[in-house]
């Protein structure tokens, strides 16, 4: 059975520092796992953390790092321009206007049990699902 696609922009950093928004394709119930891997995902310092990549394998704490960076911490290119969804904010169903991250999913990862993680994501939760 195949998944459902689900449309998402991530940032995407180019050599001279440029920043651009790249829309990517992921299966649905690939993006439901990562959120869910995320609000459970425990580790008190993983605001000092830092990704690092020795001989080209990361750990899984590199691994979680990377989902939380692309996937709830809220990325605006221009400040100034208003606010911009990326990640799970942006995820839509493929030809379609439906969000493809729930309510309930947004609460799961307010609800993480690391701190930071509940805190970005309140912050970039879509203004739709705020009461």
């Amino acid at each position: 059975i195949k998944a459902p696609l689900v449309v998402m922009s991530i940032p995407r950093i180019k050599n001279d520092n440029v920043v651009e928004k790249l829309d990517i394709s992921v299966p649905a119930n690939l993006l439901q796992a990562a959120i869910i891997l995320i609000s459970n995902w425990q580790n008190p310092n993983i605001e000092k953390s830092e990704l690092t990549i020795c001989d080209g394998v990361r750990s899984a704490h590199e691994v979680m790092l990377s989902l939380m960076k692309y996937l709830i911490i809220p990325f605006t290119p221009n400040e100034s321009e208003g606010k911009e969804f990326s990640g799970a904010a942006s995820a839509m169903h493929k030809n379609s206007t439906l969000r493809a991250v729930t309510v309930e999913e947004w609460v799961l990862l307010a609800k993480a049990r690391t701190d930071f993680v509940a805190k970005h994501a309140a912050l970039s939760a879509p203004d739709i699902f705020l009461p």
